[in-house]
């Protein structure tokens, strides 16, 4: 346990509530929409990935260097 001076000193971003704060150094949370939102809009930004969203995922093959994602 940490207090919340401490815990404001390692992440300044931190809330809470309470005075004191649990330290896991090698445990994390995330926001996993804003995550996976920004993966896509990376893997986007090359003009060479599509990622279809609402679409229901049925097999992919290799085709040479190629990966064919079907739907």
């Amino acid at each position: 346990m940490i207090s919340k001076a401490e815990a404001v000193k390692i992440d300044p971003m931190v809330r809470g509530f309470g005075s004191e704060f649990i330290w896991s150094p090698t445990t994390s949370v995330v926001d996993s929409k804003a995550l996976v939102k920004y993966l896509a809009k990376d893997l986007e930004s090359n003009g060479k990935v599509e990622v279809l969203r609402g679409t229901q995922y049925s097999r992919s093959k290799k085709i040479g260097s190629n990966h064919l994602v079907e739907t």
